[in-house]
């Protein structure tokens, strides 16, 4: 079995060269991992593997831009103007991902 935590400080966006946006940082995160492997015999082994055990919520990268879609319901919007204040982007971070497999090594016949 194993394991590992992975975590990032809070950042300030791209674009945001004065670290004054009225947005703020994007928030520091930190994620869990786990992984395992059991040997079933000398050419098979199962995996399996959990990213973002405890499904986290989280944003990684922020970046200031303009928002064109001040129209209704967020719509592209021309005709009401832009947002005079550049508007911050954020990228999600990614949800909990599970994976299980089994593997086969042909190579330990020619050990």
């Amino acid at each position: 079995m194993g394991g590992g935590i992975v975590y990032a400080s809070g950042q300030y966006a791209r674009g945001d060269e004065d670290n004054h946006d009225r947005h703020g940082r994007v928030p520091g995160y930190a994620v869990a991992d786990v992984d395992s492997r059991w040997q079933l015999d000398t050419d098979w082994q199962l995996f399996a593997s959990i990213s973002n055990l405890f499904d986290r919520r989280y944003q990684n990268f922020a970046a200031l831009g303009t928002n064109v879609f001040t129209g209704p319901n967020r719509s592209f919007g021309p005709a009401v103007g832009l947002d005079p204040e550049p508007t911050q982007f954020r990228g999600i971070g990614a949800p909990r991902a599970v994976w299980v497999g089994l593997r086969y090594s042909w190579m330990s016949r020619f050990r």
